[in-house]
């Protein structure tokens, strides 16, 4: 089985079939991708919180396999532009189920990059909302 063959029998393992509907890649793990999500984002002492949340109970269920496999994947260099609003480069993820939802709490690794986290996770969930107002084709 090659490397590319088992990393996605591990997400499908974790996420089972919703990591094919998913974009490729990092954001297959992103729970505010998830159609009909809402996020909402607030500092706490030393990091930011990321709630996701949906009113559909699949939705609700898509949310959360997707922050588990986020939370496991947090920490490393990610390469590329990527729209989620839950850091996942050079931070700590900690995924707490909700009943409708989930609340990611994002530290930085370092201290220093406190600031940099915050900024990154306010612009990220503002280009998110950019994309999703943009009028597409055949609508």
């Amino acid at each position: 089985m090659s490397r590319a063959e088992a990393a996605r029998k591990a997400q499908s393992n974790i996420l089972g079939d919703a990591v094919w509907e998913a974009p490729p890649g990092a954001l297959a793990a992103c729970p505010s991708l998830v159609e009909v999500a809402t996020t909402e984002i607030g500092d706490v002492p030393g990091g930011v919180t990321v709630t996701v949340r949906a009113q559909d109970s699949g939705a609700v269920q898509e949310i959360q396999a997707r922050s588990r496999l986020l939370a496991r994947i947090a920490g490393g260099r990610q390469n590329g532009a990527d729209p989620c609003p839950v850091v996942a480069n050079r931070t700590q993820v900690l995924s707490q189920d909700l009943p409708d939802g989930v609340s990611l709490l994002v530290l930085p690794r370092q201290a220093s990059d406190l600031d940099w986290l915050r900024a990154e996770t306010r612009e990220r969930l503002h280009e998110l909302a950019a994309m999703h107002a943009e009028p597409t084709a055949g609508r």
